[in-house]
């Protein structure tokens, strides 16, 4: 009883939403009120809310526009102002800035900073990015999720030389002013920039640390050479599948990244699933000839048997919540 009283009184002492109450049938007998008595709308805190939802959903600025984002808007708020896209663009700006401006002032206490790095392709633009992710630790040397930051998506365009690499990685750490806290750097190139980054420890000897993912990835990938024409079957009878809008109820397949072989394995392992189904969709779609034969299976069996093993390493030393 006591627990529910305290319960009951930290529901009474909540903030309301910033929402005007609707006249709607909400399905519920007494729909319960929305705002307090002295909460005003504010649509900046709305613009914010909007550029927040964009940037987290990947959505096009232009969606602020869209006729019927409007109306969902003003029929949950009345009050609701509609914007153009210019606008929602500044908004997104400015909260950028001012989540940067809180990660430079976690930056700004750490003593050392660690860095780890990864290609990451954007799907829309398809462009590869160079990711740096921060790891540091607090006073009382915790390391936890909250410590661990993404600091700059780097373009570095083909064929991504050594130099290129290493110099949008300096970029970015001059860019947060830690070229001089840093500790070491997970990453698959040389010592490149061990004469920019300043004050290391031990002279350098502990900076370049290897990532243990892409040696164990250049292994899997050599071992999956050897089936590398089943890959491309499935992965062609997957894009066929996926391709049009008449066959979205098919869509159970998952198609890989070419360059990711646990992505490749999650494709193998999926469509082995549906290995049966392969010739009957042929059947029915003539310019369906994308599946592998009876024997080509077999071995496609075998190697996500052993692929198996090899990603439960991966995600093993792959882990966010340790060095």
């Amino acid at each position: 009883m006591a627990s529910c009283a305290k319960c009951k009184a930290y529901q009474k002492s909540q903030q309301m939403l910033n929402f005007q109450p609707i006249d709607v049938d909400m399905g519920y007998d007494k729909p319960p009120p929305l705002i307090g008595p002295d909460t005003k709308y504010d649509p900046n805190k709305m613009r914010e809310t909007i550029a927040n939802w964009i940037m987290g959903t990947e959505q096009p600025f232009s969606v602020v526009e869209n006729d019927l984002f409007v109306y969902m808007m003003k029929r949950a708020n009345p009050l609701f102002q509609k914007t153009c896209r210019a606008t929602i663009k500044e908004d997104c700006l400015k909260v950028y800035k001012h989540e940067m401006k809180k990660l430079k002032d976690l930056t700004s206490v750490a003593s050392k900073i660690s860095l780890t790095t990864d290609c990451w392709k954007s799907s829309h633009q398809k462009i590869e990015y160079i990711v740096i992710t921060g790891h540091f630790i607090d006073q009382n040397w915790r390391y936890c999720r909250d410590f661990k930051r993404v600091l700059s998506f780097v373009h570095v365009p083909p064929p991504r030389i050594r130099l290129d690499i290493a110099d949008g990685i300096y970029k970015c750490l001059k860019e947060w002013e830690i070229e001089g806290k840093i500790f070491y750097i997970s990453v698959v190139m040389p010592h490149t920039m061990t004469g920019q980054v300043k004050k290391l420890p031990c002279g350098g000897r502990l900076f370049h640390v290897r990532c243990c993912a892409y040696i164990l990835n250049l292994l899997v990938k050599d071992g999956l050479s050897n089936i590398d024409f089943v890959i491309k079957e499935v992965r062609e009878a997957v894009k066929y599948i996926n391709s049009s809008e008449a066959r979205l109820h098919d869509r159970k397949l998952l198609l890989d990244v070419p360059t990711r072989w646990n992505s490749t394995y999650d494709m193998l392992s999926i469509a082995l699933k549906f290995k049966d189904v392969f010739p009957r969709y042929a059947e029915y779609e003539p310019h369906f000839h994308h599946f592998p034969n009876e024997y080509e299976w077999k071995n496609m069996e075998n190697v996500c048997e052993i692929l198996k093993i090899f990603k439960v390493c991966t995600n093993v030393i792959s882990g966010s919540d340790y060095l």
